[in-house]
């Protein structure tokens, strides 16, 4: 039986997981924002609540939902456990390039 992070089965799985990662954490936050995001009235905390929202690592209720659903549990565990090491950065980032374009104040 799994007991959710299994560090040896993740690194077999690192590809798929830097890919989830960066997909969650950079590519759908990027998307958003220039796609509509910035070009809306979103500013100041309505922005920041977006970054929060669209940046955010993987929640553990992922890994619940691919157990139940008997899918693939280590890679779900993978994502949530690199998107949440990751997300300090991330997140700065967005927050630290919305503030420097002036979308926050």
């Amino acid at each position: 039986m799994a007991r959710g992070f299994e560090g040896k089965k993740a690194l077999a799985k690192i590809k798929p997981t830097l890919w989830a990662a960066f997909i969650k954490l950079i590519a759908q936050a990027a998307n958003f924002y220039s796609d509509c995001g910035c070009s809306w009235v979103f500013r100041a905390e309505k922005m920041v609540a977006l970054v929060v929202m669209l940046a955010a690592p993987a929640t553990p209720s992922c890994y619940i939902m691919a157990k139940s659903m008997n899918n693939d549990e280590v890679l779900t565990a993978s994502v949530i456990v690199t998107t949440t090491l990751m997300a300090a950065f991330t997140l700065t980032g967005w927050i630290f390039l919305l503030k420097t374009l002036g979308y926050i104040g």
